[in-house]
Parts: C-alpha cells; structure tokens; sequence
C-alpha cells in the first residue's frame, strides 16, 4: 500500500523549495489520440534562464507520439514523467503525466524521482507552449492563481478538493474548452518558464536520430488490454487476496447510509466494486475523485459501486454529503461479512467484481480512474 503519510511531507516541501509554484492536478487528460502531434525540434535537453532546472525530452516508442520528460534541478532532485503535445485549434500545450509515483523510503532524501511527489494521485497537469524555437517558451498551470479563479467564479469548470489539493474533474472536451477560453488569462497559465536548448560538447554530441516510418496504429483501448498488463503497470496499489481470483464471491447483504439494502448475489450482471476505506484516510481521500467520475460514467444496470467503512452512519452520512459522493457508502455494522471481506487489514481495498459474481481481482491501494475502467472491461 502506498506510503501517504511520507508522500504528503515531501509534496508540502516541494512547494516551498519552488516557492509554491504547485502544478494544477486534473483526472482526465487534455487530449484525445486526434490532437496528439510530436514536435521534432522539442528532443534534446535544455536549461531554464537561471541555469538552476533541466529539462530532457526523448523519443519513447509506447505511449506513441509522446515523449519520456526528465526533470532535474542544481540539487540533485529530480523527476520522470510522460508528455504529450496537444494542439488545439492554433495553439500548443503539453500535457504531462508522472511515468510513476513515487513509492518513498523512510528517507526522503533517498526519494528517486522527487518531484513526483507532487502529484498526490495519478493525474495530469498542463503546460501552454508558447514558442519551441529559438526557445521553449512555457506557462505552466499554478494551484494557487487557479484557485483565485475558481474563488471568483466556481462553475469555470469542475472541479473537488481532495484535502486542500485542488484536483479538476471535468470531462476531456471540457478541459479542452476550458484552456482555450483561459489561454492568456494569467490565473490559468500565469508560470512562465523560458529555456535554452543545450549546446552539446563534441565529446557528448548526441546521435543524429532519423525518423522511422510506421504505420498508424488504432489507440488501444481499454477493453484490448489484459489483466496481467495492468497489474504489471501499476504504481500506486499492490495485489491482493490472489487465492480468491476467479471465485464466486461470498454473499452478503448490507444496508448503507441511506437505509437501501444491498445484496452481491442480486447484483448479477453488473461490474460491482466493493471498496473499503475510511474518512480520515489519505489515500482513500485522494481515490475518492476517481470513483466519483467512475459512478457517473456507468449507468446503475452496468456497475454497483459500494463503499464500505467501519466508522458509524452518522459520520459517513456528514462526510457524504461534504464530498458530494454519488455512489453507495455504507457502514460495515450495517451487515456481516465473511473472507474475504471480513480479511482486509489494509485500506483502500478495492474487490472488482465481474458480472457473474466472480472475484477478478482486488487491489490495496489508489486504484485510478483509467486503472478502473480497463480492469472492469477485462473479459
């Protein structure tokens, strides 16, 4: 299970060590596969005016059309993410995701990708490329300006707070209006960042790398990948109750917060997600966003989602309605459990369910959105 309480000291020194210049987390991507281009000119390694940050761009061959994005400053730390030019309309941006979080020792010093901690969950943050020759001129999204936004007009886009973390929550379409509209407004892309391509030394000049031909490839959708690929890819959650994978999972019935009684065995047909979890804690917090927009992306005939606590209704009930949670929450009073449900020690436990009542697989951790949706649709 994750570490959230090494995570959050590292995110909260970040922020000072970059004067609080935290980047805008979002749990859907600013681009579909049709706005996706790939810049030659961006590959290579350069220097921010200062001199005190690097940026490196290589060409990765999955996901393609992207670029493998390293990040290092005078002191050493460092970061590894996944980009994706995005053009829409006339204008550039990158979209930029962590290639992993971080999973911290109990020195941070001895974090490898540092700055990844500055993602709290798996999301994406944006970036408005402004020029890339002669330099790379950037704005980047910053937590606090935003916030000033949203304070003057809330209904901008959508959008939670996962503890005091701003996270938005809209749709990919809506993201793509939202910064088109707020390009030059300074409380959306107010960081300008300027850098100078590196001059290679004669003893470090890189090869010249030709442009390979390929055939267009379809994306891959979720339904095409296997399970075994996605627990093989997984950062932030850790497999568990393995001898239950492919078995009919124990009935039960229980009521939740509302008084609506629940029983697995009548939800045949259906993707059931039984998660366990608790409000005080972080990580469950920070997966709450996820099956938020899970909940809404999946009519009541093809996915139950329930939400298990063993904190009392009353305070599950004030908890629900301060979130905003669309989806069943119940205490775990309210009904008996047996193994494996009765077994989970480690919370959040995520049991996905298939539709005809069979363990598929269960996971300790942060389970994401995209994480979620390619699991449920593993036949």
């Amino acid at each position: 299970m994750i570490a959230q309480h090494t995570k959050k000291p590292l995110f909260y020194m970040l922020a000072v060590l970059l004067g609080g210049c935290v980047p805008v987390m979002s749990l859907y991507p600013l681009y579909t596969a049709r706005d996706v281009v790939f810049e030659e000119k961006l590959l290579g390694t350069w220097l921010q005016d200062n001199g005190e940050t690097t940026w490196e761009f290589q060409r990765i061959d999955k996901p393609e059309n992207a670029y493998k994005l390293f990040f290092s400053d005078n002191e050493g730390r460092k970061g590894s993410f996944v980009a994706h030019l995005v053009k829409l309309q006339n204008r550039l941006f990158l979209d930029v995701y962590p290639s992993e979080l971080p999973w911290e020792p109990e020195d941070p010093n001895k974090v490898d990708w540092l700055y990844n901690s500055l993602f709290l969950i798996p999301a994406h943050t944006f970036i408005k490329v402004e020029s890339v020759e002669p330099q790379l001129r950037m704005r980047l999204t910053v937590e606090s300006e935003l916030k000033k936004l949203l304070e003057e007009d809330p209904n901008a886009i959508e959008h939670t707070f996962v503890e005091d973390r701003l996270v938005l929550t809209a749709s990919t379409k809506e993201i793509q209006a939202f910064v088109l509209k707020y390009a030059d407004d300074e409380r959306v892309f107010g960081g300008e960042t300027v850098l100078n391509r590196k001059k290679p030394t004669r003893a470090n000049a890189p090869k010249r790398i030709e442009p390979r031909a390929s055939r267009p490839k379809e994306p891959e959708r979720a339904s095409d990948r296997r399970l075994e690929d996605i627990i093989t890819s997984r950062k932030t959650w850790n497999v568990a109750f393995t001898s239950w994978f492919g078995r009919r999972a124990p009935d039960f019935a229980i009521r939740d917060i509302t008084g609506a009684r629940h029983r697995l065995s009548d939800y045949r047909g259906r993707d059931v997600l039984v998660v366990f979890w608790a409000t005080w804690c972080p990580a469950c917090n920070m997966e709450i966003p996820h099956l938020i927009e899970l909940r809404k992306m999946f009519a009541e005939r093809e996915l139950v989602i329930l939400a298990i606590s063993n904190e009392p209704s009353k305070r599950l009930k004030q908890f629900v309605a301060a979130k905003n949670i669309n989806y069943a929450v119940a205490s775990r009073g309210g009904g008996t459990l047996r193994a494996p449900f009765a077994s989970v020690t480690s919370i959040p436990t995520t049991f996905f369910i298939d539709r005809k009542g069979a363990v598929k697989l269960a996971a300790e951790g942060l389970v994401s959105l995209e994480e979620a949706k390619a699991i449920m649709q593993v036949k």
